[in-house]
């Protein structure tokens, strides 16, 4: 699908809900991080929460991004709205998936305005590997969510992560992607602020930041 051409606005009554989903090593914590750090310097509120499997390492991962505009006097709809750090079920406006199977699994969190953007490589959570049970394939759980929401993107994070030169920044792929997509209120040049910001070390600022312009341009 072609991506949207505008960053949404963020929705009077509520706040605009991402959820990242994934499994303990992949990052999915710093990728929160990062989308919260840029949501920030956009000068918006922001709430995150995580729920997390059974195992750490390897398990499921669920952080929870809710955004807001700064409260005002007498903005009592904000007040409620940024009661939780949670996003409630049917509620999320976009899911980035670095698991695919994580992304069906949060499946209770979609609704049909809903858009997500899926990473094509599979790594099952560890419960799914040890109870040795069969889980879809991409293209059934890309075929599931696609009947679940208004648009779905993906791209394959983990090859453009080996093209950076290290697999383990196909979260900093999913970010560019995101960037490139504008289907958040946060501008693709605060991304790219954080993102030098983040990273303090040479080598690693440099790996990705390249992860991040691939993901990028794989949208843009």
């Amino acid at each position: 699908m072609t991506p949207t051409t505008r960053t949404p606005n963020i929705p009077q009554n509520r706040p605009f809900n991402l959820i990242v989903a994934g499994v303990g090593g992949q990052g999915i914590l710093l990728a929160a991080r990062l989308i919260a750090q840029a949501a920030t310097l956009d000068g918006l509120t922001v709430s995150v929460g995580e729920t997390f499997g059974a195992s750490r390492r390897g398990g499921t991962v669920l952080s929870h991004i809710r955004l807001s505009k700064p409260k005002t006097k007498g903005s009592s709809l904000r007040k409620i709205a940024l009661a939780g750090s949670l996003v409630p079920l049917n509620m999320a406006d976009v899911v980035i998936g670095l698991e695919p199977l994580e992304a069906l699994r949060a499946a209770n969190y979609l609704n049909p305005k809903s858009q997500v953007l899926l990473n094509e490589h599979l790594q099952p959570p560890v419960e799914v590997i040890a109870s040795k049970a069969s889980s879809p394939s991409f293209s059934e759980i890309k075929s599931r969510l696609t009947k679940l929401t208004a648009k779905l993107w993906t791209v394959n994070a983990f090859h453009l992560a080996s093209q950076a030169g290290e697999v383990r920044t196909a979260n900093t792929v999913m970010i560019g992607a995101l960037a490139g997509l504008q289907i958040t209120p946060i501008t693709q040049n605060t991304f790219e602020t954080v993102l030098q910001s983040q990273f303090r070390i040479k080598a690693i600022q440099t790996t990705n930041t390249k992860a991040f312009q691939l993901g990028l341009k794989a949208f843009s």
